[in-house]
């Protein structure tokens, strides 16, 4: 919904981004060696840290890339993870990293 909101210039996007990530948290939280759940949480993360960057709130995108920073570590982490999934783990920090974030 957010994505839909956000392309069609429709208030609310914002919103919607958040609380969808709000319930990719709680299924993260439910099954916590589940690389998926965290790689959609960074994916997720950075979208929306591009679309803050975009409305000139560098703060607010900053700090959601730190977030997603911290899933795309948890991902790699779990031991359960697919080699495509520590792939994509992998090329999310190289990306967060060759931004700035730290």
């Amino acid at each position: 919904v957010g994505f839909a909101r956000e392309s069609q210039s429709i208030g609310g996007w914002e919103e919607a981004l958040r609380v969808a990530l709000l319930h990719g948290e709680r299924l993260a939280g439910r099954e916590p060696q589940n690389a998926e759940r965290q790689l959609w949480l960074g994916r997720n993360r950075g979208y929306l840290a591009e679309y803050l960057d975009r409305d000139k709130r560098a703060a607010d995108a900053a700090a959601v890339r730190r977030l997603a920073l911290q899933s795309c570590r948890a991902a790699l982490s779990i031991a359960a993870a697919t080699a495509d999934q520590r792939l994509e783990a992998q090329t999310c920090l190289k990306e967060l990293g060759d931004a700035g974030v730290k």
